[in-house]
């Protein structure tokens, strides 16, 4: 999509589905034909939409972003691109932790060996660098800084649900999906 986004995107949509000229405007991977063209999308500009982060309080009469309007519009009109994985979470420190996480489908965070060892060396992390005070109290706050989709925060939140933790991100995209973490690992 260029200054001419919308002629770019009726010359793709126009081309027969699986022929070569629309394999040069759909990598199969980021953004498929069917998401982007297709009536039960709303096409493109639906699904490439990402409200701004901004465009809802933190809380109004007492609700959560998490559960506003914006947020269930974000998750309708981005289900096709979304990646979901079911994760276990093995760690001393934490026992066994049980999630869910969304990101957008190509997203490079997703891999769940890379999550395992993440959550493990940021646990470890922990230990050496706050002897005598490897594990989280009650009084103990965490602040994820570039939470991304939330697989920390969410995950030190379900593990040590007595802890304060405080998630912070500033792209639109990354907050829309941790913000559907949080609702959908109730934490």
């Amino acid at each position: 999509r260029g200054d001419n986004g919308f002629l770019l995107k009726e010359a793709c949509c126009a081309q027969p589905e699986g022929s070569s000229q629309q394999a040069s405007c759909f990598d199969g991977i980021i953004f498929t034909w069917g998401e982007c063209c297709t009536a039960d999308t709303g096409g493109s500009e639906k699904v490439l939409t990402t409200p701004f982060a901004s465009s809802e309080p933190p809380r109004f009469d007492g609700q959560h972003p998490a559960y506003g309007q914006e947020q269930a519009d974000f998750e309708f009109n981005h289900q096709k691109c979304t990646r979901t994985l079911a994760l276990e979470l093995e760690h001393p420190l934490a026992g066994s932790v049980s999630m869910v996480l969304r990101s957008f489908k190509s997203s490079k965070d997703m891999d769940p060996a890379s999550i395992q060892q993440h959550w493990k060396d940021l646990l470890q992390n922990l230990r050496d660098n706050r002897p005598g005070h490897a594990q989280f109290g009650r009084h103990d706050l965490v602040v994820d800084v570039g939470s991304a989709n939330g697989a920390f925060a969410i995950a030190v939140a379900l593990a040590f649900p007595e802890v304060r933790v405080i998630a912070l991100e500033p792209s639109p995209q990354n907050f829309r999906y941790l913000l559907w973490n949080v609702r959908a690992n109730e934490v």
